[in-house]
């Protein structure tokens, strides 16, 4: 992050929320697995050019498609969902990776299923 902190985010399929840990020392220690308010898997994050933290993951439930979060405060918390895509026809889809290639502007890749079963990498882009 902008201040140095080291962030973890991880997938558990059980719940399918995305769970976060946090390092203040270089990862020599990680603070306590806390549950966070984004459901979806996996998760991919970067910090952005004005120090905001991004992290996107696939919706693997209906409507099913790729969302993402903003953190204006180092992950300490999680802005309101955002909708990448919503529109792939089933969920066999899922680990997006995000490049920021100008300020607030976003591309995003993914692996999804279209109608036919046919598997295909999916780009989309997007603004913060």
């Amino acid at each position: 992050t902008a201040n140095g902190r080291l962030l973890v985010l991880s997938r558990e399929e059980t719940s399918g929320f995305v769970y976060q840990s946090e390092s203040d020392d270089e990862g020599r220690t990680w603070s306590t697995v806390r549950r966070l308010p984004l459901w979806g898997y996996p998760t991919h994050a970067i910090r952005l050019a004005d120090g905001r933290i991004l992290a996107i993951y696939g919706r693997r439930r209906e409507p099913f498609g790729i969302r993402a979060a903003l953190s204006e405060d180092n992950g300490r918390s999680w802005g309101p969902e955002i909708v990448v895509t919503n529109d792939c026809p089933n969920d066999n889809l899922g680990y997006p990776s995000v490049i920021e290639y100008s300020p607030g502007q976003l591309f995003a890749v993914h692996y999804s299923e279209d109608e036919e079963g046919v598997t295909c990498i999916r780009g989309t882009y997007f603004s913060v």
